[in-house]
């Protein structure tokens, strides 16, 4: 049960994280992301 809580709290941390980095270097993935598809 604590590490079920535990899990969650640190996914939904870890989420936040990476959103928050998301929407700093938005551009720079976008950019990768179309290199690599194209």
């Amino acid at each position: 049960m604590k590490l079920s809580t535990t899990l969650s709290r640190t996914q939904r941390l870890a989420s936040i994280g990476a959103r928050s980095k998301l929407s700093v270097s938005l551009p720079e993935l976008s950019k990768t992301l179309f290199t690599k598809a194209f």
